[in-house]
This record gives C-alpha cells, sequence and structure tokens, in this order.
C-alpha cells in the first residue's frame, strides 16, 4: 500500500513538473509592450596561456518577437570579435541574422531556462564553419551592449 501512494505521489509530482517546466517555456517572449535583456556565456579565463578570455558571449535584447543581439568572440584577447544581429524569439526558439568583420553570422537555437543551445554558423569567405554551442545564463551585471573595456568595470552606464 505504502509502495502505490508513493508511486501516485511521485506521478502527481512529475505531471506538476511538467506543466510547470511548459508554462515557463511560454514565457520566453516578452509582452509587446516590455524589453527583456538576458546574457549568455562560455568564456575561459586563459591569460595565462593567449593574453585574455576565450570564448563567446551572446547578448539578447528581445522586444516581444523582435530581437537585436551582439555575439562577441573571445580568441585570447580583451578586445572581442563582435557581430551584431537581429531576428525573432518565437516561443523560445530564437533565430538571428547579421555580420562580423569577416563576414555573415547566423545564431539558431532555444533558450532555456538555464542555457541557450543551438548552433552558430559563420561564413568566411566562402567557406562556411558550423558550430553547435550550448551557453550558460549570465546573470545581469551591466548593460549588454557596451563596449568589453566599459563591461570589465562592472559598473552600469551612467552611474559615474
Amino acid at each position: 500500500m505504502v509502495f502505490r501512494m508513493s508511486r501516485r505521489t511521485l506521478s502527481i509530482g512529475f505531471l506538476f513538473f511538467a506543466a510547470v517546466a511548459r508554462r515557463g517555456a511560454a514565457q520566453c517572449v516578452p509582452a509587446n509592450n516590455s524589453t527583456k535583456v538576458e546574457t549568455f556565456s562560455a568564456l575561459r579565463d586563459v591569460a595565462a596561456v593567449l593574453g585574455g578570455p576565450a570564448g563567446i558571449e551572446l547578448s539578447l535584447e528581445e522586444r516581444g518577437r523582435n530581437v537585436v543581439a551582439m555575439l562577441r568572440d573571445y580568441e585570447g584577447s580583451s578586445n572581442p570579435l563582435e557581430a551584431r544581429l537581429e531576428g525573432t524569439l518565437t516561443g523560445c526558439e530564437l533565430n538571428l541574422v547579421g555580420h562580423n568583420a569577416r563576414g555573415r553570422v547566423e545564431v539558431r537555437g532555444e533558450i532555456g531556462v538555464a542555457n541557450f543551445n543551438g548552433v552558430i554558423i559563420r561564413q568566411i569567405g566562402k567557406q562556411l564553419y558550423s558550430e553547435k554551442v550550448s551557453i550558460r545564463r549570465k546573470k545581469a551585471e551591466s548593460t549588454p551592449f557596451t563596449t568589453a573595456r566599459v563591461r570589465q568595470q562592472s559598473k552600469p552606464i551612467g552611474s559615474g
């Protein structure tokens, strides 16, 4: 009898969790009259080897279904290669397109509770390079579209 009660309780708990997870996913797109800012980052400190951080950072500014973004590629320097991107957010599915100094960049994937999981496609000349990524959500520390120099100071713009 005890086994059946715990199995039933477990089943109810699972159904509740699934309902909450589905409801949370539906909240990826902010209301039409609001703006949501989020940043996902996969940076490693490799200063001892390369002189600066290495990895990627994706900053999103979501206005309803419309998204403006900045993808920063850190290649061992504190000055990243930046790509300004624009696109849409449908449910939790993100589709962005833009350019950096080397060529066209596309970002496609899904925003989750703790991660962005997707693909970054970079075009350099006529070659296409595809990279599967899982980038962790970063706690907000400053405005996402500031330069790396200002962001490293950990002060919001206008705080003097």
